[in-house]
């Protein structure tokens, strides 16, 4: 199953169990998708738009590492 989320700049699929956030001429994340542990969308700010936030935990299951990262939805892909 391939889900696929766009809008300028960025790019977000999940495709055979892995999760990809692509910005544009910037970056490229992909983990595996049983370590995002929390995906949330932050309020709305005045302008509509709002923030897609992951938090990722490391590979052991032991370590005590965290990532996030925090997207910026604008108004028209909410």
């Amino acid at each position: 199953m391939t889900l696929r989320l766009e809008w300028l700049g960025f790019q977000l699929f999940y495709n055979e169990g892995v999760l990809g956030l692509r910005w544009s001429h910037a970056a490229d994340l992909e983990v595996k998708a049983e370590r995002c542990i929390e995906a949330s969308l932050r309020p709305k700010s005045v302008d509509g738009s709002c923030q897609l936030v992951f938090r990722f935990k490391s590979a052991p299951s032991d370590a005590t590492d965290l990532i996030v990262v925090r997207v910026g939805v604008p108004a028209a892909h909410v």
